[in-house]
């Protein structure tokens, strides 16, 4: 019971200020005025400024933004003149650095009387297969463009150092589209397939 009255009496004492306060303020006629706020014709006038430079940052924005607008456009425009232009000289450049290869060939087979039968082209070599044919006389030449070093094998017959086989045979054992004899070893230009280094 003693412990039960001392924890009233604490709370009692502890809420009293408060208690005593709301009563003080509820009893008590206080009023708290805020000041007036006076709008007249100077806040009018302050408030339409205000806007009429709001009004012209946004118009001398909307200008900025037309002529950013139209230098994009000029400059993309230009670029695409530029680009066409130069997959033009490009396309120019290409048929340029092949004319020589094919003035050579129509003159070689003028001069010697041939035509062009065949042909085979990879990344590492290109082939050109010509053939002459006379009354007694039929022959073939063969126009070899090295690309890179993997366009070309040089073997031995049989692959060993005495050993004999004819070319027919040292090509198509390497899978070549064509043979050279060129007298103790077979020439066989090569395929370059990208992922082995095969004959052509």
């Amino acid at each position: 019971m003693l412990l039960t009255k001392q924890i009233n009496r604490t709370f009692l004492l502890a809420t009293a200020p408060f208690l005593g306060l709301m009563l003080f303020l509820l009893i008590s006629q206080i009023t708290v005025r805020s000041p007036e706020l006076k709008i007249g014709a100077a806040a009018d006038m302050s408030l339409q400024s205000e806007l009429q430079t709001i009004l012209s940052k946004l118009d001398k924005t909307k200008e900025d933004a037309a002529q950013t607008r139209s230098t994009i456009e000029k400059y993309y425009d230009l670029y695409a003149k530029s680009s066409a232009e130069a997959s033009a000289m490009i396309q120019t450049a290409d048929a340029a650095a092949k004319r020589p290869a094919a003035v050579f060939d129509t003159r070689i087979g003028t001069k010697l009387g041939g035509k062009l039968s065949r042909s085979a082209s990879s990344s590492n070599v290109d082939l050109k297969l010509f053939t002459f044919s006379e009354a007694n006389y039929k022959g073939y030449a063969l126009k070899v463009d090295l690309r890179t070093d993997k366009g070309m094998a040089m073997v031995l017959g049989n692959d060993k150092v005495g050993g004999a086989e004819t070319t027919l045979s040292a090509a198509k054992r390497y899978g070549a589209v064509a043979g050279v004899n060129a007298g103790d070893s077979r020439m066989t230009p090569r395929r370059a397939n990208g992922s082995r280094s095969v004959p052509l």
